[in-house]
Order: structure tokens, then C-alpha cells, then sequence
């Protein structure tokens, strides 16, 4: 398989560059022209996006808006939050230099694009931008987009401009070089050996405001397995729970599933069936999970939650709480979350 036609984008990154460029008043269809997706399609997939397409729209991207510097301009617009698991393992991290380790153990969970490496030093430490193939045209900006979602994590975290970072890039210094300033409070120097980010120690210690102690361990140890299931090659139970687990609201039947992995109906749950599962027990443990989420850590509403699921009717939701829990969702919100306080105040004191 080539270049171009392996799977390397997230689908979330391909889908943000569209709004973003959407936002400069470019067409979604003009965007996605010659990327052979649509609109619709990008919303649904899944999987990780072949090179060729994500190429094809950032130079269209770069194209119809006309600006040199989208690659660091979209790079430094995107969320924390959108970067699922890595971005919730660096926001939850208690310091600057722990955020940047996460973003580098659990980059592989957002994409092959780049490679990230982060070596300790004695006055600064150093994070590596690593290419593990040739970008070819739209090298710029994949480097620039990277730089600027680090910068988007440290910025985060640090919850002040990060005077003292420097920056430097593999080529020459581009024609929109004074461009830098705008994004950057650290220094931008080129024609280095490969893309580095220099963060001094004084950096590096910067608590985070960020920082959640209390979710921290869970994430981490969300994001662990995550990066294992990936490591190992994934088995099919625990794809088809991945895939459950992104959703939002509406979760796909069997049947849609099966399109979804490229199987019939009856493949899938002959497939399941020798891991020990069925498709309804993955649904039902994945829905619990999101439901003890949101009933213990939000204050969603009981029937927000319940729509959250996918349930219609929220007595229905009430019964299966019922199953789940011993109890309906209000008494399991309000005991286990009297139980959750008692035992944090007990670990404090």
C-alpha cells in the first residue's frame, strides 16, 4: 500500500480543518473536492483517514483561503478537549513537562502523521517532531499544525504565554515567517536539523490549572489501555467498543455496525461470539459506563442523560438503571455520590 493511500489522519483533524476553513468563507464542498469524501461521509467515518485525502484538502485548504500560515493558525485553534484521550491525559496532568509526556505517549492514539520523542535535559528539555516519511508538499504545514497544538497544550495548561520556548523548524525561514509572532511568545528559528521545541526547566515546572487529580489516574489508565488495544492489534470486541464509545447519542444497530467494519450481520456475531461477547452485552457495558459517568461527575439532567444514551423515554432509562444499579439514576446519583465525597475526604485527611 502506499503513501497516500494509508490510513495516518484522524478523522476529528480533517473535520476541524473544514470548519476552520469554513469559517474563512470557503465552501465545505469546495474544500473536500478531490479528497473523494463528503461532508457526510467525514461525519460518520471512524477510521483513520488515508493520507492522499487529508492532502488533498489542505491544499485546497491553503488554496481558496490564500494563507500561507493556516497550518499553524488551525493548529493553535484546536481544542485541548478535541484531542479525546491525549488531550484529557495532558489537560489533567499536573504540570507542564507531565503534559508534554502525555501528549507523547498517547500521540499514537491521534494518528501516524508525525512522531513525537521528548528527551530530558539539564537546563531544558527538548521535544522532537520526527517525520516518519517524506510530507512531501504539505510538510510545512503538517510541521506547523503540530508545533501549534503543542503550543495550544503548553499554553493550556500553563494558563500564561510561554516567554521562552524556542521553536525551530526544518527549512529556511518561509515568507510568512513574521507570521510566527502572532502565535508564538518563544523564539522561531529555521534550517534545523529536524522540528524541535526547546522548553526551558522554569517552563517545564509551571503547575497546571488544568490539573484534576481526582480524574487524572482514571484517564490514564483509559488512555493506557487504549494505546495496549492499539499496540496488540486490537481484537474485535474491543474495536466494536471503541467505536461504541465515540458515539454521542444515536448508537448503531448491529446491522450498521457490521457495514461500518465491512462484514455482514452474521460474520459479526459469529466473529464476537468466539471472543466470548455478544454486540448487545458490549452496548449495554458501554452505555452503563457513560451513564455512572455523567450521573456521578456532570450534573447533566436525568433525562439529558437518558437522551445522551439514545433512550427515548426516559422510564426506560430509569428501569435499566434499575438492572445496572440496584436503583433508579436520582437515588444512584445521590447515595454513591454521598459515598464518593466521604471516601475523598477520608484519603485527605
Amino acid at each position: 500500500m502506499s503513501v497516500l493511500q494509508q490510513r495516518i489522519f484522524h478523522p476529528t483533524y480533517m473535520r476541524l480543518l473544514c470548519v476552520h476553513v469554513r469559517r474563512r468563507g470557503v465552501s465545505l464542498a469546495d474544500a473536500l473536492a478531490g479528497t473523494g469524501i463528503t461532508w457526510r461521509q467525514l461525519l460518520h467515518e471512524k477510521r483513520l483517514i488515508p493520507f492522499g485525502a487529508m492532502r488533498s484538502l489542505i491544499l485546497s485548504a491553503k488554496r481558496l483561503t490564500a494563507c500561507p500560515s493556516l497550518g499553524l493558525e488551525f493548529g493553535i485553534s484546536v481544542e485541548t478537549a478535541a484531542h479525546g484521550l491525549t488531550g484529557a491525559a495532558v489537560a489533567a496532568s499536573p504540570d507542564v513537562s507531565q503534559a508534554l509526556e502525555a501528549a507523547v505517549r498517547y500521540r499514537p492514539l491521534r494518528g501516524r502523521a508525525v512522531e513525537f520523542e521528548f528527551e530530558a535535559g539539564k537546563d531544558c528539555s527538548t521535544l522532537f517532531i520526527r517525520e516518519p516519511f517524506d510530507l512531501g508538499d504539505v510538510r510545512t504545514f503538517i510541521l506547523e499544525a503540530h508545533v501549534g497544538i503543542i503550543e495550544r497544550f503548553m499554553t493550556a495548561v500553563a494558563g500564561e504565554p510561554l516567554f521562552g520556548v524556542e521553536y525551530r523548524f526544518p527549512y529556511p525561514a518561509p515568507a510568512w515567517a513574521p507570521e510566527y509572532s502572532r502565535w508564538f511568545a518563544g523564539t522561531a528559528r529555521f534550517s534545523a536539523r529536524c522540528m524541535e521545541l526547546r522548553v526551558p526547566k522554569k517552563i517545564l515546572h509551571l503547575r497546571s490549572v488544568t490539573a484534576d487529580a481526582q480524574t487524572h489516574p482514571a484517564i490514564t489508565l483509559a488512555a493506557e489501555r487504549e494505546l495496549a488495544w492499539q499496540q496488540s492489534g486490537g481484537d474485535l470486541a474491543g474495536q466494536v467498543r471503541r467505536r461504541l464509545s465515540e458515539q454521542q447519542s444515536s448508537y448503531p444497530s448491529l446491522y450498521e455496525m457490521a457495514q461500518e467494519l465491512n462484514m455482514s450481520r452474521r460474520t459479526l456475531s459469529r466473529k464476537l461470539k468466539q471472543e466470548g461477547v455478544t454486540y448487545q452485552r458490549l452496548l449495554d457495558d458501554v452505555r452503563k459506563e457513560v451513564a455512572e459517568w455523567c450521573l456521578l461527575r456532570t450534573r447533566m439532567p436525568i433525562e439529558a442523560i437518558a437522551e445522551r444514551l439514545g433512550y427515548v423515554d426516559a422510564s426506560n432509562f430509569s428501569r435499566t438503571c434499575r438492572r445496572w444499579f440496584r436503583k433508579p439514576p436520582g437515588k444512584f446519583r445521590k447515595t454513591r455520590g454521598k459515598l464518593d465525597r466521604m471516601r475523598r475526604h477520608d484519603e485527605s485527611s
